[in-house]
């Protein structure tokens, strides 16, 4: 999403996996979100105070098996 509009993206999917061609590279620190976008590298953002902890746990709950 962008300004509240959704974004333009691609997933690519096999039976066992899925990888999704995202439109920045995307960092987190602790409690700092960061992403640089592809199309303009010279734009980084920092985010402080995202919900960094609940990213993890996400993932893990989502992985197969759990």
């Amino acid at each position: 999403m962008k300004n509240g509009e959704p974004r333009p993206y691609e997933i690519a999917e096999t039976d066992t996996r899925f990888a999704i061609q995202w439109t920045s590279r995307y960092r987190i620190e602790g409690p700092f979100f960061a992403y640089i976008a592809h199309d303009a590298p010279t734009h980084a953002k920092t985010i402080e105070d995202y919900p960094t902890a609940h990213i993890p746990k996400t993932v893990e709950r989502l992985r197969p098996g759990q």
